[in-house]
C-alpha cells in the first residue's frame, strides 16, 4: 500500500493529531524542522510517529552529540521533523478547519461586519 492510501483524513484527525501536525507545520516554516520536546508531551510523540509510520511525514529525535545549550528564551530542539506533500496538504486543511471554527466574540464580530456590509450594498444604515 502506498502512504497515499494511509493518509488520514483532516476529518477525521483528533485534537491532538491536529494541534501537533500544527505545530510541527510551524517548526518546518519557523526553524527549519527542529521541534522542541519541552513543547510535546508523551501524545504528541506518539501522534508524530504514527505520521511517520503511515509515510505522512519523518519524524526523529536530534542525536545528543548535536544537541546544543538551551536558556530560559531559546530551549533546546529535541527533534526533527519533514513533511511530504501530503502533510503539507494535510496541514493546509487543518489551518483551514481552524479557521472556520470561530469562538463566540469572533462569531458576533462577524454577524455585525456583514450586517453592515448588507446595510451597505442596500443602502439602509446598519
Amino acid at each position: 500500500m502506498s502512504a497515499a492510501q494511509h493518509a488520514p483524513e483532516v476529518g477525521r484527525l483528533t485534537k491532538t493529531q491536529r494541534s501537533i501536525l500544527l505545530y510541527a507545520e510551524c517548526c518546518l516554516v519557523d526553524r527549519g524542522g527542529l521541534l522542541e520536546g519541552v513543547r510535546m508531551n508523551a501524545d504528541d510523540v506518539n501522534e508524530l510517529k504514527a505520521f511517520a509510520q503511515a509515510g505522512v511525514l519523518e519524524f526523529g529525535r536530534i542525536p545528543a552529540a548535536l544537541l546544543k545549550e538551551g536558556s530560559v528564551r531559546a530551549p533546546i530542539p529535541t527533534h526533527w521533523v519533514r513533511f511530504t506533500d501530503q502533510a503539507w496538504e494535510l496541514a493546509a486543511a487543518c489551518r483551514r478547519l481552524s479557521a472556520q471554527r470561530r469562538g463566540p466574540y469572533a462569531t458576533s464580530v462577524f454577524a455585525e461586519v456583514e450586517a453592515r456590509n448588507v446595510s451597505e450594498a442596500t443602502g439602509r444604515a446598519a
